[in-house]
This record gives structure tokens, sequence and C-alpha cells, in this order.
């Protein structure tokens, strides 16, 4: 499982900071430069994630917000020059992510879920929140997102997998999801 490969890179090293970053990932030149000066400056910023787009160069992710009682990821399809920005969001994508070592001290635990089905990432990011913990987008770094890459062609297993950690994820979190859409419409 991932979160066994991320706890034993963790148990090996002591930096204040440290990076997820998948084998389906390619970085930019200087594509964590800002992300570390702005963990730097604000301590309580847990994860900061990346602007991820496709070999296409179009937009996977730019952060990730609840509403409308789902998960959006933000620019999704949007051209890759679009988001150079910093903002705090719900999540980040976790194929690329810079993490306070003190945010994850007790490591990772993606149990509740099933692996390479999604939703484990967007859920460490809402379990930091609710330790107090911000989530940053920081898109003066970009990744690009071979998606697949790391787990084969088998899709038929994939969207199974995707389905059921959904359902997980709806379960475990509907209360943020309900949340958002009544702060929704509440302002309409």
């Amino acid at each position: 499982n991932i979160d066994e490969m991320y706890n034993l890179a963790l148990a090996h090293t002591d930096c204040p900071f440290v990076v997820t970053l998948n084998n389906s990932c390619q970085v930019e030149p200087m594509w964590i430069g800002s992300a570390l000066k702005l963990m730097e400056q604000y301590p309580k910023t847990g994860a900061i994630g990346f602007k991820i787009v496709r070999p296409t160069g179009f937009i996977e992710n730019a952060g990730v917000l609840l509403y409308t009682g789902s998960v959006r990821n933000i620019g999704l399809d949007e051209p890759g020059h679009r988001y150079s920005a910093i903002y705090q969001v719900d999540a980040v994508g976790g194929c690329a992510c810079l993490f306070r070592r003190e945010a994850i001290k007790n490591g990772f635990d993606f149990s509740y879920y099933l692996p390479f089905g999604g939703f484990e990432d967007i859920d460490e990011c809402l379990a930091l929140k609710d330790k107090g913990w911000e989530i940053v987008f920081c898109g003066y770094g970009a990744v690009y997102h071979y998606g697949a890459a790391s787990r084969g062609a088998d899709n038929n297993s994939y969207w199974e997998k995707f389905n059921e950690n959904k359902k997980r994820f709806g379960a475990r979190w509907q209360h943020l999801l309900d949340r958002e859409i009544s702060l929704i419409h509440a302002m309409q």
C-alpha cells in the first residue's frame, strides 16, 4: 500500500518538510521553491499542493473544493497556464504534495480506502484541516501527471475501486459535504 511506502520513508528522515511524489509524475525545474518559502513563512500550513497538469497541457487539479455535495477539482480541463496563484483549499492532489512533518508526525493511514482507487489524498487533507492545519494550493510549481502509469491498464478494476472509495469518502465526510451545501444555499 502507498501509505506503507510513505511511512517507511518518513521513518528514515527527520526533515521538517516532506514531499510525496508519485512515480507517475514529472516535475518542472524549480517547481518546489515557492512552496518551500510558503511553508517556512506560514507555520499553520500543513500541506501545499501543486498545479497538476496532464501530458496534454490541461489541468487535472489546481486544488480541491467541497461544494454542491461533492468533490470538485479546481481548474479541471482548463489550459495549464492558468491558476498561477496561491490560495487556501479544502484539499490538494496527493501525487505531488509538500507536507509539514509536524502535521503528519503520526504517519499516513489510508487503510479505510481500497488501494489505488482515489480519495485517500483528499481524506488526508480533510483530516489535517480537522486538526487545525491549513491546506494551500501553490500554482507557481507545476507537476505533469501521467495518470494510470503506476496502476497499469486495468481500468475496470480501477473504476470499481473508485466507486467504492467514493461511497466510503461520502460516508466519512458527508457532514462537510452537507455543510458546504448549506453555506452555498444560505448565500443565494
